[in-house]
Formats: C-alpha cells, structure tokens, sequence
C-alpha cells in the first residue's frame, strides 16, 4: 500500500513544483490531498491542469480539498476530514502569508494560528509517518553570527511580522514534536530554478536587479552600504530537491534543518555579480545604508525602482547559518546546493526574459 499526503499552500507557486515532483520521482503515490480556500478553487484546477500535461499523465490520486487552515479541522467538510484523516501518511505545510511588508494581524492569523491548527489536525491522523514543516531560516530575526539548526528561542527581536510570526509558529510545532513525528525545514531566501531560472516572483535578490536596472544609465554604479552581511539564496529546485527527500528519511523525523546555502557570499559580492551580470559594469562608489533607508521612506521611490524598503535589513544581515544536520542528512545523496555564482547568468536570463511582466513583479502599495 502507498503513501496518502496531504499540502498546504496549493495552488501556490512551491507547493504546486513540490506535488509534480513528488508524482514524477516517487512510484508510492496512492493520493494527494490539495487543501485550497474556496476563493482559489478555479485556480487551482487550473494549475492541476498544467501539472497533468507537464508530466504527461492523468493523476487520479490528486484530489483538491475546499478548507482554510484557520479553522478547527482545517474548515474540511466533517466526512470528508474524517476520511483523509484516517488515510494520511505524510503532511506538508507550506500555507504561510511571506511577504515582508504584511502587517501583524493578518501574518498572525496565517502564520501563527494556521500552524497550530494544522499542528493540532496533524496531530489527529493515526497512519501518519512524516508532518514537514516550512519554516524560514529568518526566524532568527536580529540575531548574528553563528545560528545552529538546534537553536530556537531569542530575544533579539524581528525585522518584521514574517519574522516574527513565522517564530512563534515553529515555538508551537517544536513544543508538539514529542507527540508528532515532525521534521521542520528552514530555507533561506529563495530564488529561481538553477537551471531555467522560472520564479513565481522578483523578490530577494531580485529587487538588486530592478534596483540595477534604474540605475544603468548612471555614470558609476554605487554599492549599498558596505555590504558585508551574508546573501542566503537557494534555487527553489534544491529546496524542492531537499523537502522530497527528508520527508521519507526516518533519520530527519524530530531534526530543524537549514536549507541554506552552506557557502554564502557576502552581501556585496552578491551585489558585484548582478550588476557584472545585468549591465557589465562593476560597481566603483558607495551609497551609505542610511541615505537608502530615508529614499526608500516615501512610497513613491519604493514602486519607482521596484523595491520595498523592507527589503533593506537583509543587506547588512550577518548571521551564518549552519547546516551540518542537513549536510549529514544529505551525505550520500547528489541533492547539494549549487554555488551562487553559477546560478547567477541563468537568472540573469530569466530576469530580462520577464521583467515586464507586471505579474512577476512585487505589488507595493
């Protein structure tokens, strides 16, 4: 008999590569569970549509799910919940609201209460073998320098509500983990495929290249600050590559795992290789961090280079991330992260292919 799963955060845009991933790689698939809002439901039938063509199947097994991770028993209509309670074997939430300029209450509801409501459904399922958690490697918030996938609780304080939010959801799976078999994974800052490039979004070190890119007419290309923190990026299709594979290792069950880059550039290295990359130019001056943080104060300047102020601390971040239980994990398999420097052309690519398209762009209101 196969496995039974079940995801949050379909149809969005890493739940959907992990489920075509999960059906192509694995031959134990007996369902798929997509727990959807109703407000998505058309969306998410379209994008089922596009997974059966690009795997060139018909998945019977995939089933969508009305619900809101919000609600007792997930909003799932009582029979139903009853009947994919009993059959789940391995859970996957991903459902999180990730953008930086959210305010508290809305990242609340999603990120802390959502959690513990599919913590505590999770809790309910009597087959289940593997609950995986996303977390995010910034509920770290302020801290710096070394930061061990073992660690948790601080008092350092957050850069924002995802931050904080998606802290206060990870305190409550970890304080369940005893009575669930859990593994939670850390990413950091995800960016596109390492091979095609395909991102949902131009976020990240995305907003380096709008930023360049207003600035390509300049006679000198500054660098922002001194750029000395540390830049986190890994390519979705290692993070994809990664969750499938922890999520049926017995060895990873009651593990926090960094999916970091274990070799990360600095942040000003990160900054030298779009501009090399995006305009052939290397950058020769200095804008000083504060003189950024007061243009990014009016509206106005944010959508005009196409980046959120927010986005700012992460310049000047300096924790390192230590990945030794996932590279202990990871030891005999092929599944690495790719050096940053490689990826960088590919995304390049990808970027000028689609930086028109409004639909990639962040909205900043």
């Amino acid at each position: 008999m196969g496995n039974s799963y079940l995801f949050t955060g379909y149809p969005g845009f890493l739940t959907s590569r992990l489920v075509e991933a999960l059906l192509t790689r694995r031959e134990d698939v007996d369902r798929c569970y997509l727990l959807v809002l109703p407000s998505f439901r058309n969306q998410a039938e379209e994008q089922l549509l596009e997974i059966r063509e690009r795997v060139g199947q018909t998945f019977d097994q995939l089933e969508i799910v009305e619900g809101d991770i919000t609600l007792p028993d997930l909003g799932i209509q009582a029979s139903t919940n009853r009947r994919i309670l009993q059959e789940v074997t391995h859970v996957y939430h991903l459902a999180a609201i990730y953008d930086l300029a959210t305010p508290f209450q809305p990242a609340y509801e999603v990120n802390v209460i959502g959690t513990k409501q599919v913590t505590d459904w999770v809790s309910q399922a009597p087959n289940l073998e593997q609950y995986t958690y996303v977390s995010t490697a910034y509920v770290s918030g302020r801290r710096s320098g070394p930061i061990y996938e073992g660690e948790l609780s601080h008092n350092r304080g957050f850069h924002n509500f995802y931050e904080e939010t998606k802290y206060e959801a990870e305190i409550y799976v970890q304080r369940n983990q005893s009575r669930i078999p859990t593994t939670i994974v850390r990413p950091g800052i995800v960016v596109g495929h390492s091979e095609t490039g395909e991102t949902a979004k131009f976020d990240g070190p995305y907003f380096i290249l709008n930023l360049l890119g207003r600035m390509r007419h300049f006679r000198t290309i500054p660098y922002i600050g001194e750029g000395e923190g540390e830049g986190n990026f890994v390519p979705y299709d290692y993070v994809i590559d990664t969750l499938l594979y922890v999520s049926h290792d017995r060895r990873a069950i009651g593990k926090t795992l960094h999916v970091t880059d274990p070799c990360p550039y600095k942040v000003k290295e990160v900054y030298r290789m779009l501009s090399e990359g995006l305009l052939q130019r290397t950058p020769t001056s200095h804008l000083s961090f504060q003189l950024c943080e007061k243009g990014l104060n009016f509206k106005m300047a944010q959508k005009w280079l196409h980046v959120p102020k927010e986005s700012l601390p992460y310049f000047k971040h300096d924790g390192h991330y230590d990945t030794s239980e996932l590279s202990s994990l990871l030891a005999n398999t092929s599944i690495r992260c790719p050096d940053f420097k490689d990826i960088v052309p590919t995304m390049i690519r990808y970027y000028e292919k689609h930086q028109k398209d409004e639909r990639k762009q962040v909205t900043l209101t």
